[in-house]
């Protein structure tokens, strides 16, 4: 017990933030080099973490590391790869199975592979008192579905059991391109359309729940209607599920324009029930005068509500940047900074959370 006190109540109080990623777009960024019998790419990626509401008015505060990163394949937008967790930072390379833990503040990371499965969340249990992780995994050309959580400790230490232990999942598994909301006994996920076999998400399967006191999953509906056959597949890249104000929040965006958005949001009660009434709020005057396009003759309606911070509300848009929506005030400011624009951003909190005091703490209890 004093190992979990010193880990995990004083490794350093959470401080909030905005962390976004993004690439410089100017050659060269991408080094090839020849390892073993493949062709191994390096990219150094830039994590900026925003502190603007810190000193306001007197300009943004950032803090820029830079790490190295190894692929296999042609360099993608990586936020779609990544994850962060109670001072965590999780990166999965595109095609290999191979995965890096990384701590921003302490400068600490980790790479270790999991040749048959992916991790979908890390989240920390309230009895057992550890770190733990999910992993799932495809079998039989992509028809059985498995999932099995290991502790974060034996994945720093490689000693990892990928043979047994796994279960079978009977619905979608979570990917790993939408972040993961932990509560105290579950965590929560988007579903999202599997582009190995092309298949549509159902409706009343869209968000995914685990129980971690179970060890199981159950689907839940999204609220509002239900959406037609034919257009399913859109409506559901314009729907979100994220923390709003400390509730698990689902988000149904409507845009009209690049000049207004849409956005109505539901909050889940007790029992993993949604709200019947539900919150709207419309970005109006969104004008490319105002906030111009990355490009402008392109459409993008790539918006995405990424959580709530000092009661403002975090908005990524792709290619325009990031956006935060005082949500008493009913205004709206773009967060600048040069560059910003073609990135992904998440909430993120900062802390001293040490991978090698938890590696080290394991081996004395």
């Amino acid at each position: 017990m004093p190992q979990f006190i010193n880990i995990h109540v004083n490794c350093g109080a959470a401080v909030p933030t905005i962390v976004c990623e993004f690439y410089n777009t100017s050659l060269p960024t991408i080094i090839y080099e020849i390892m073993s019998e493949f062709y191994k790419i390096i990219a150094k990626t830039k994590i900026v973490f925003l502190d603007d509401w810190i000193k306001k008015r007197q300009g943004i505060l950032t803090r820029k590391k830079r790490i190295r990163r190894s692929y296999t394949c042609k360099l993608l937008n990586s936020s779609a790869r990544k994850f962060s967790y109670h001072g965590l930072l999780l990166y999965r390379h595109y095609n290999l199975k191979r995965h890096l833990i990384l701590n921003p503040i302490t400068r600490e990371q980790v790479t270790f592979d999991i040749p048959s499965g992916t991790i979908v969340a890390l989240f920390f249990h309230p009895i057992a008192k550890e770190y733990y992780s999910i992993c799932t995994r495809y079998l039989e050309k992509l028809i059985i579905q498995q999932f099995k959580s290991f502790k974060l400790t034996s994945l720093l230490s490689n000693e990892v059991d990928i043979l047994t232990g796994w279960k079978r999942l009977h619905h979608q598994v979570p990917t790993f391109s939408q972040s993961h909301i932990v509560k105290r006994d579950a965590v929560y996920w988007m579903a999202e359309e599997n582009s190995l076999n092309s298949t549509a998400v159902p409706c009343e399967e869209l968000v995914i729940i685990f129980d971690i006191i179970r060890e199981e999953f159950r689907v839940l509906s999204h609220p509002g209607d239900k959406c037609e056959s034919q257009v399913l597949i859109e409506r559901h890249a314009q729907m979100h599920l994220l923390e709003k104000e400390g509730v698990v929040s689902f988000c149904m965006i409507t845009i009209h324009n690049e000049h207004r958005v849409k956005m109505q949001f539901w909050t889940m009660e007790d029992q993993h029930v949604w709200s019947q009434s539900s919150q709207t709020i419309i970005l109006e005057d969104m004008s490319v005068q105002r906030f111009p396009m990355r490009y402008p003759h392109r459409k993008n309606f790539e918006v995405k509500p990424v959580g709530t911070l000092n009661g403002e509300l975090i908005i990524s848009w792709l290619w325009r940047g990031v956006f935060a929506y005082h949500l008493r005030l009913r205004a709206l400011r773009k967060l600048e900074f040069e560059g910003m624009e073609g990135s992904h951003a998440l909430i993120h909190n900062n802390t001293s959370l040490s991978l090698r005091n938890l590696l080290q703490s394991s081996k004395s209890m």
